[in-house]
């Protein structure tokens, strides 16, 4: 592993793991603060009718009407879609709208008390981030604190526990690539318009995203610095996944692919152990596969206790993997969908190549006015410049210094690679959902797939820039 100026970086979580997080969120924090994120006027209107499904549901959990907001599972009414329930005492453990979006708002905020007749229940998910985030809020509520205040402090820890999993995530990769590509990594990211818009956002949860490639981080350096991995870590990971997908299923293909790249890495980069590393990288598959199960089962026992049949809680769940992934759809499917059919029609009908090309069209700005096609065509350049400066230096001036850190750095150009197949798995396997749902997955592309080439981009730049400096000096002395 290598590093740029040739220092370590003061952040190593083997040292004290209580010090280095503490680093880590108060760096995230400021990143926040200076960023703005937590508070943008672009945030604040981002996929607000979504969000405001979770801010009902903190609502909720701070008004009971009847029962006891853990427990309470009351059947839905049969008669209603089985994607939502107008059912006002029939919630579940659902996230769920009072009304309509600002309705909700204004309520969980304080401004009206007036509880309008018709509640919207939202079944296509078990909710999670609802639940936890209602804990929380109920936290604050006891100490007074207004609406507004609450919310404003869920957005900042929102904000914050994406930063600080992006900068665990830089702090690994600083070890493979050095300091300063490490930073240009987390400084692209900040940058990034659909991170900012995003981060704070409660229905989303990015920062759950990188959820189990961080238990997998934490894995593969323990496994690499020779330390014994415990029973826990591996329930930590699992756990992790099932987080993520009770928090809703979008993107477990991506979540699963991202979570590989530390012991994709290592299997490349640790010649002597590749047979350990493949061993610990089909485990950590096989216990992510789980999790998403595992999330599956709860889901639909949920649905049972709600709706109070089997074959309506299936229904759900066919319904909304239907209307994602194009499997099982049909008429008898569209029919219980309460949306228009023509939205899902349209989208399931569009072929998966045509879904993916519109992510890496000339219309997908990520930096500036780059767009995927321009970046890879930079990151093309880099490569084939820094490796033919690194051969020349090898061949005319047998020096192979330059030479021999380009083949170091293959595993991470190979995990780069990896982390693009990660935001395709999803366009392909949830065409449906990526026809439609543009303005959140693009994200994907930005977490890490897009700070990481901008990282690969630094790091040969600066090769080719030291094996210039050497074929310069050689021909010096030479004349």
């Amino acid at each position: 592993m290598s590093s740029l100026n040739g220092k370590s970086f003061p952040l190593q979580p083997n040292h004290s793991t209580l010090y280095y997080w503490s680093m880590i969120f108060l760096l995230s924090i400021l990143s926040s603060l200076i960023t703005g994120a937590w508070s943008s006027t672009s945030a604040q209107s981002w996929q607000r009718d979504s969000e405001s499904l979770v801010v009902g549901r903190m609502y909720e959990m701070e008004h009971p009407i009847s029962g006891s907001w853990m427990l309470r599972y009351s059947n839905l009414s049969s008669e209603l879609s089985y994607e939502e329930s107008d059912d006002f005492t029939n919630r579940g453990n659902y996230l769920l709208q009072y009304g309509d979006p600002e309705t909700t708002y204004q309520l969980y905020l304080g401004n009206t008390q007036e509880i309008p007749e018709v509640v919207t229940v939202y079944t296509s998910q078990s909710g999670l981030q609802g639940t936890v985030y209602g804990m929380i809020s109920l936290v604050l509520k006891f100490f007074g604190l207004s609406g507004s205040v609450k919310l404003n402090i869920l957005y900042l820890l929102n904000t914050t526990l994406l930063f600080a999993l992006l900068l665990n995530l830089c702090n690994w990769l600083k070890d493979i690539i050095g300091i300063i590509p490490a930073f240009f990594i987390f400084f692209t990211a900040l940058q990034s318009n659909w991170i900012l818009i995003s981060a704070r956002n409660l229905y989303w949860v990015p920062w759950s995203f990188l959820l189990p490639l961080t238990v997998s981080i934490f894995i593969a350096r323990k496994v690499h610095r020779g330390e014994g991995i415990h029973k826990w870590q591996y329930v930590v990971l699992m756990g992790s996944v099932v987080f993520r997908c009770m928090c809703g299923f979008e993107f477990v293909s991506f979540v699963l692919v991202i979570a590989e790249l530390p012991f994709v890495y290592y299997f490349l980069e640790d010649t002597s152990n590749r047979k350990r590393w493949l061993s610990l990288a089909v485990k950590a598959g096989l216990l992510m596969v789980a999790g998403f199960l595992t999330a599956l089962i709860i889901w639909a026992v949920q649905n049972i206790l709600a709706v109070g049949s089997l074959s309506q809680a299936l229904s759900i769940i066919v319904s909304v993997i239907a209307k994602r992934t194009g499997a099982f759809w049909g008429p008898d499917v569209s029919s219980h969908l309460s949306a228009p059919n023509a939205a899902y029609d349209t989208s399931l009908s569009a072929s998966r190549f045509s879904v993916i090309l519109s992510y890496l069209g000339p219309n997908i700005r990520l930096i500036g006015s780059f767009t995927v096609v321009r970046l890879f065509l930079l990151l093309g350049v880099a490569l084939i410049t820094a490796w033919t400066l690194a051969f020349l230096c090898k061949k005319t001036k047998q020096i192979e210094f330059g030479y021999n850190k380009l083949l170091s750095n293959i595993p991470f150009l190979v995990i780069s690679f990896i982390s693009f197949l990660g935001p395709i798995s999803w366009y392909f396997l949830a065409s449906g959902h990526s026809y439609i749902h543009h303005s959140i997955c693009e994200i994907l592309l930005f977490l890490p797939c897009v700070p990481m080439c901008v990282g690969e981009i630094c790091y040969l730049f600066y090769e080719c820039n030291k094996s210039l400096q050497c074929l310069l000096h050689y021909r010096r002395k030479e004349q």
